[in-house]
């Protein structure tokens, strides 16, 4: 797998950001925080956040290039994936950590 570094900003969480969040995409709340969570359908994604933290901590984001994605099932390779990216590779199960470009 690889990376590429694109821009990542610092956004404050909403949430915890715990091990099992990170590389996954997040959103702006209500509350002007990121969070990972409690999306729904048409929820617009601004990129993926790239290390864990605590409840109103900054923690960064990366918004372009290519980044690390947690799967949450199979996904083929090419396919697009929740955030707005596009898979690198294949993904066979949940869990699985694959590169992404974001669009």
């Amino acid at each position: 797998m690889y990376e590429i570094k694109g821009q990542t900003i610092s956004l404050i969480a909403g949430e915890v950001i715990s091990a099992d969040k990170k590389f996954m995409p997040v959103y702006i709340s209500a509350d002007n925080t990121c969070k990972v969570t409690g999306g729904v359908t048409g929820t617009k994604y601004i990129g993926y956040v790239q290390a864990e933290g605590k409840l109103g901590e900054a923690v960064p984001v990366m918004i372009n290039g290519v980044t690390m994605f947690k799967a949450s099932g199979a996904v083929a390779a090419g396919a697009e994936v929740l955030g707005g990216g596009i898979a690198l590779a294949a993904a066979a199960a949940a869990g699985d950590i694959i590169p992404v470009l974001i669009k």
